[in-house]
This record gives C-alpha cells, structure tokens and sequence, in this order.
C-alpha cells in the first residue's frame, strides 16, 4: 500500500477523491497536535468519548502573526517545525527551550469578542468564565482560597512548551501526506518558481484545572508557508486520485 494512503487523522476538510472536480477550501484547519495537560493512557486508546462540547468551554485563538504590521503575514516553515517538530524523526514535540517564544506564549495570543478583535488572552480568565457560566455562580462570589490556587496552577502554564501531559499527535510526513490525500495541496514541481502553500495548521491544548474540576480547549491556529507545494484551483492540471 502507498504511503499516501494513511488516515487523514486531524483533517477537517476530509478526503477528496477527485480535487479538480471540487476546489477543496484551504482556509480549513488541519489539527496536527492535541496536548492535553495530563497524564492519562486512555486517552489514546478510548476513541469513543469526547470532551468539551459546550461553546463555554471552548476558545478559538486568532492566528499566530510572525509580524503584527502585517496580519495576514504567514509562519515560514523552518519557524514552524523549529517549534512542534525540532527531532530528527520528525515528530511532534514543543522543545521546552522554546518556552518564551511568543508564537506559543499563551498571554501572547488574541481573540475575537463582540468589543474587540484583538483581545489578549488570559488563562485564567477564560477558566474562570468557563467555571461560572456552567455552574451558574458569580466570580465575586468564589472563595478567595480557590482564587489563589487557581493562580499559582494557571502560573505554571504560561507557554505550551510548559505543557506536561499526554499528547496526540502527527508526524510531520503524515501532516503533509494528509493533506495532499485530502486535496488540500499538491507538489507544485516547479522548484525553479518557488512555489508554496499557506496552510492553516492547528493545536489544541485540552487545559483542565484541577482547582475549579473543569475543562478548556484551546485552539492555536498558525497560517504556515509550506514550499514546494501549491493550492487546487479551478483550471489548474489534474491531480492524480488518492483513493
């Protein structure tokens, strides 16, 4: 069997048997990591139960911007393997020297409220509104102890690479090699123009406080410039089949 053919574990778009046929949407994020901040063995094996499904448990980050002069600005590629892929495998792994890099800094990250569309974002804060929305308390009116505990736990949290846990991840050839199984790219063959595709490509740390007994899940989205590949378009050469 190709090696193209493999699970396109963490791709939202789906196989796509025939991409000229249908223009698959690139802007779709491809999940190539879920980290959780815990240890626990079933998590790999048990597939048959999810987590999180309330929207108040649940925070989608703005994409990472290298360069905030430019929001549309993607992540080159060696700056993006650097951070998730640094072994000579090539498998998922946040090196821990890479704790103050702000593309993996939770405080560094935004989101879009209803005031603003660069809001910063705070751990802390989310696990809080999280916590009071489901059980339908009033953060005034939490015990002060808990406050502080909460504090000193989101403390130890201030970047991914600070994560210890359980994570479940793609190697970087089963990324590139799902993505083109799904469509989403293609080898573009042409080295001499220097073709590449920007990819949305995703993280999701599973953050569950052990003070407040909730969870958060939290998706980092980097926009990656991946070389020596280019987009589907309408028009362009057929691609070969993949099923």
């Amino acid at each position: 069997m190709s090696s193209l053919f493999i699970p396109t574990i963490g791709v939202s778009n789906g196989i796509e048997g025939k991409p000229i046929n249908k223009v698959i949407d690139s802007a779709v994020e491809t999940v190539v990591a879920v980290m959780y901040n815990y240890y626990d063995t079933t998590l790999v094996s048990d597939n048959s139960s999810g987590i999180m499904t309330s929207s108040t448990n649940k925070v989608v980050l703005n994409h990472y911007v290298p360069n905030r002069s430019n929001l549309n600005a993607p992540m080159p590629l060696n700056s993006f393997l650097a951070l998730f892929y640094p072994t000579n495998a090539g498998y998922f792994n946040v090196n821990p020297s890479n704790t103050n890099n702000p593309a993996i800094i939770l405080s560094s990250q935004t989101y879009t409220s209803s005031n603003s569309s660069h809001d910063n974002f705070s751990l802390l804060q989310f696990l809080l509104k999280a916590y009071c929305t489901n059980k339908g308390v009033n953060v005034n009116d939490l015990d002060p102890r808990m406050m502080v505990l909460l504090q000193k736990e989101t403390f130890t949290t201030q970047s991914l690479a600070a994560v210890r846990g359980t994570t479940i991840a793609m190697s970087w050839d089963e990324v590139i090699n799902s993505l083109i199984a799904s469509g989403v790219m293609f080898p573009s063959g042409n080295e001499a123009k220097k073709s590449s595709a920007v990819v949305p490509l995703c993280v999701v740390l599973n953050y569950h406080s052990f003070v407040l007994d909730i969870d958060l899940s939290i998706k980092f989205t980097y926009l990656v410039d991946i070389t020596g590949y280019a987009l589907p378009s309408i028009g362009s050469p057929a691609q070969p089949s993949y099923h």
